[in-house]
């Protein structure tokens, strides 16, 4: 029996899995909107700082840090919740060495593709202005200075997050 015999033959049966079809869709397609304005992350957005970790503000990823903003430098702000998804935390700073962001932008200027450069970045603990910046070429220090810890002291349960999740 063909699908037209089947709808013709049971119309009100045919009606009611047809609202039902329509309304899963329209689930479906409210709940897709709603979770992409809150909750998950902003493509193309990025946590930065210029105070060492004790403010955050949004930017582009375009912009290779260090940069300037509003007059100061600005570098990234990793940033972390922890499992109960308390107050957001900056874990570590993060920026390009001096030579990697020379070639990455005089990469993009030309349109070629960014080249692999080591070392690439740096990180360093935040609000500590003491701290110093650590290559990732030293994979160690690296390793201890992006090794995040929660405002507990604990290592555990913590997730990294991006512009619009929390």
């Amino acid at each position: 029996m063909l699908v037209r015999d089947i709808v013709q033959n049971n119309r009100t049966a045919s009606l009611i899995v047809l609202i039902g079809l329509t309304v899963i869709a329209l689930t479906f397609i409210v709940y897709e909107a709603r979770g992409r304005s809150a909750g998950r992350s902003r493509p193309g957005r990025v946590f930065c700082t210029v105070d060492d970790g004790a403010t955050v503000f949004e930017d582009s990823t375009e912009k290779v840090p260090p940069f300037e903003h509003d007059g100061k430098e600005a570098v990234h702000a990793a940033m972390f919740v922890t499992k109960g998804g308390d107050k957001p935390f900056v874990g570590y700073l993060e920026r390009c060495t001096a030579n990697a962001k020379r070639q990455i932008e005089e990469a993009r200027a030309q349109s070629l593709p960014v080249p692999m450069v080591s070392p690439l970045m740096e990180a360093k603990k935040p609000l500590d202005p003491a701290a110093p910046w650590v290559a990732d070429s030293n994979r160690e220090q690296f390793e201890q200075v992006t090794t995040v810890v929660g405002p507990d002291g604990s290592r555990e349960g913590l997730h990294a997050i991006s512009p619009g999740q929390r």
